[in-house]
Parts: C-alpha cells; sequence; structure tokens
C-alpha cells in the first residue's frame, strides 16, 4: 500500500489544532505527491480518528507507535515513502534545567542518534 493507493479516500487527520500539527504534515505529504483525497475530516484526537476508520468513515494516516493499539475494525498498513514518517519533536524550558530532564534529553540523543546517521 501507498500514499497513492488511499489518494481517493477520505482522509481523517488529527490533531486539527494546535497549528502546525501532525494534520499539517499528512497533508502536506499528500500533496507533495500531488495526491488529493475524497474529502478531508479534522479531528481533535487520534481516538476519534480511529473510531471514524472503524466506522469505515475513511482513513487515517498514524505513527507506527499506533499499531499497538487494537480497534476493533481497524487494520494498520505500513507505508513505504520517506513523505510517510514523521520527525519527533521534544520541548522543553530554556532555563532552570532538572536533572530529570537533563538525563531525558541524553537518553532521546543516545536512542535517535543511529537514525540521524542512516
Amino acid at each position: 500500500m501507498t500514499l497513492a493507493d488511499i489518494a481517493n479516500e477520505t482522509l481523517i487527520v488529527y490533531p486539527s489544532t494546535p497549528r502546525p500539527s501532525f494534520a499539517d504534515q499528512q497533508l502536506s505529504a499528500l500533496r507533495d505527491g500531488a495526491l488529493v483525497p475524497a474529502a478531508v475530516h479534522e479531528v481533535r484526537e487520534l481516538q476519534t480518528a480511529l473510531g471514524l476508520v472503524a466506522a469505515k468513515v475513511g482513513v487515517s494516516l498514524v505513527p507506527e507507535s499506533v499499531e499497538g493499539v487494537r480497534v476493533k475494525g481497524v487494520v494498520y498498513r505500513r507505508l513505504p515513502e520517506p513523505a510517510a514518517t514523521s520527525p519527533i519533536i521534544m520541548s522543553r524550558r530554556l532555563h532552570g534545567e532538572s536533572a530529570a530532564t537533563t538525563a531525558f534529553c541524553a537518553i532521546a540523543r543516545e536512542m535517535i542518534a543511529p537514525a540521524a546517521q542512516a
């Protein structure tokens, strides 16, 4: 399955706010491929998107980590396009960092280092 395979489907995107969001990234990936969904429904939460997919309202692009969320009537398919990959963004305070935050940031950097070098 590719992005082109879902181009004529109704696309359910989330979150609708705040912007920019994961929804904007999904729509951008389709636009970059000159693909136009039949319709777009914006919802606020992942669970709502999955419920609409289960109700056969449309399809939704979700991160790989969501694959563990089991919803009756929902099937997950991996997409091969690089545009279907979502960046991970981490935000933290500029000043007054705690020891726990420093440790977390160090672990996060270690985990993403292999992917950054690929």
